[in-house]
């Protein structure tokens, strides 16, 4: 989308309560030396600082996830 993109290798299971349905996770730790072209998950994130604290919204991503 307009925001970035990455290309990763997914797994699409059952959470069993752990990640609410219809969320994407990517773990603490994740490295972009596992994707394509070295992007991290920050390749996602809305750099445009939030209403409360000036900060950035780094836990709070809409994603889009295509098979290709």
């Amino acid at each position: 989308n307009e925001r970035g993109s990455l290309d990763v290798v997914a797994q699409v299971k059952s959470s069993g309560g752990r990640v609410r349905s219809g969320l994407v996770l990517v773990p603490f730790g994740w490295v972009g030396a596992r994707t394509k072209d070295m992007k991290t998950v920050n390749a996602l994130t809305n750099d445009q600082a939030t209403d409360f604290g000036g900060g950035v919204a780094f836990y709070d991503t809409m994603v889009q996830v295509e098979k290709i």
